[in-house]
């Protein structure tokens, strides 16, 4: 699988293979062999990156961010889109209507914006709650919200549209 990730302002291309058990991660074209293991349930992970042990907290959100926290420092990170064969990037257009999608199925336990609201990227929009365990859907870019198809505490698929911004 071939990603193209933002991490800290910067653009990585990531791509992931799978090789006798163990995963190998390619970074703009350098292979690093990266074993990694979920300590809790709590987000917590240790990963061996060429043999050395890296402990983080990972915090993933239903919209490709996550937020990654070492020791000493945390990060943000979003995953932009999937990688084309032919290697480029697939843009989020700024254009035209964002259909936003439930990433799961749950229940919406608050929901943050109104028709009319104007929102910038990143805004949290809709809180959704599955598995006891909240999700903040937060905007993909700036726009209008022209659509809210849901109330709060109503019940929701994986796939169903949520509110829609232009």
């Amino acid at each position: 699988m071939r990603y193209w990730v933002d991490f800290d302002g910067e653009g990585f291309e990531v791509t992931i293979v799978e090789e006798n058990g163990t995963q190998k991660i390619i970074l703009n074209g350098e292979a690093k062999e990266v074993e990694l293991f979920k300590i809790d349930s709590n987000g917590t992970y240790v990963a061996y990156v060429d043999g050395a042990p890296l402990i983080f907290h990972a915090e993933i959100s239903g919209n490709g961010e996550v937020k990654v926290s070492l020791p000493d420092v945390t990060h943000q990170m979003n995953i932009v889109k999937s990688v084309g064969r032919s290697g480029e990037r697939r843009r989020v257009v700024d254009a035209g209507p964002a259909k936003i999608k439930s990433p799961m199925s749950g229940l919406i336990v608050d929901v943050m914006v109104e028709p009319g609201a104007s929102v910038e990227k990143g805004t949290p929009l809709i809180v959704l709650e599955a598995m006891k365990m909240r999700n903040e859907i937060k905007a993909p870019r700036p726009g209008i919200v022209k659509e809210l198809k849901v109330n709060k505490g109503q019940t929701v698929e994986t796939g169903t549209v949520l509110l829609t911004i232009e």
